[in-house]
């Protein structure tokens, strides 16, 4: 297996995750908190957006102000963005498939997806204990 289909199968499992884990908080528990230090699963949409807008200014050799991204206010409409966002994300950097290209969508797409992907799971069962945690696999 090459490094990039690799790295393509990794992103596209913590995709996934995602996907389950932003549809069933929905817009009505988007706000959210378990506790006051951590992101309801709205600010984790909008963070993780802004993370694919850093990664692909990084890409064109940028520096990302962070805390510049505002999300739009209706959740249908910052998951479409988010979507939009992570999926040209990892399309460029297999596309240019450089070293740093790789690195870069390892480290803010694979590794930071999957450490959102764990506290989304809190959030959610915070929500509503009697959710089942496994769903998030395929």
């Amino acid at each position: 297996m090459s490094a990039e289909s690799l790295l393509k199968a990794q992103a596209e499992g913590a995709g996934k995750m995602l996907e389950v884990l932003f549809e069933a908080i929905g817009p009505q528990n988007a706000d959210h908190k378990p506790h006051t230090n951590t992101m309801s699963g709205r600010e984790t949409l909008a963070h993780l957006t802004e993370c694919y807008i850093a990664l692909e200014e990084s890409l064109r050799d940028e520096k990302h102000a962070w805390g510049s991204y505002t999300a739009p206010a209706d959740w249908a409409e910052s998951l479409a963005e988010f979507r939009e966002k992570r999926a040209w994300a990892i399309e460029k950097s297999l596309e240019i498939g450089t070293e740093a290209a790789y690195h870069h969508i390892s480290d803010f797409v694979v590794h930071h997806d999957n450490y959102h992907v764990g506290q989304l799971v809190s959030v959610k069962l915070s929500q509503d204990p009697t959710w089942n945690s496994y769903s998030i696999y395929e």
